[in-house]
């Protein structure tokens, strides 16, 4: 993998904010397999930090890692750069035709 691949911009991105857990899971789930069908193999997902949950803990964010970390399209995913929204945010790397699968990133816990 090139050492620079970390820095390459995301295709798409899928602003969380506002959404319920219900509403987050479906939404991403959607726009994960829209991406998919158009080929592209970098995206954002941003899920928030939490800090207007009642606890100010993120609530979005454990979910989604979850669901991504189950999802055979996904390659790998870590928190975004800090200017991409740092721990309120995913980078998420998808599988693609040309490229054999690595594991690497959070994935399959």
């Amino acid at each position: 993998m090139n050492k620079y691949a970390a820095l390459a911009a995301p295709q798409a991105e899928l602003d969380l904010h506002e959404h319920s857990k219900e509403e987050a899971v479906t939404a991403c789930r959607n726009f994960i397999q829209e991406a998919i069908r158009k080929g592209l193999q970098r995206v954002l997902i941003i899920t928030g930090k939490g800090i207007h949950s009642a606890d100010k803990k993120a609530v979005l964010k454990p979910l989604i890692e979850t669901m991504l970390s189950k999802m055979e399209e996904v390659r790998s995913f870590v928190d975004a750069r800090r200017d991409r929204g740092g721990e309120g945010a995913l980078e998420v790397v998808l599988e693609t035709q040309a490229a054999p699968p690595q594991k690497s990133g959070k994935k399959k816990k």
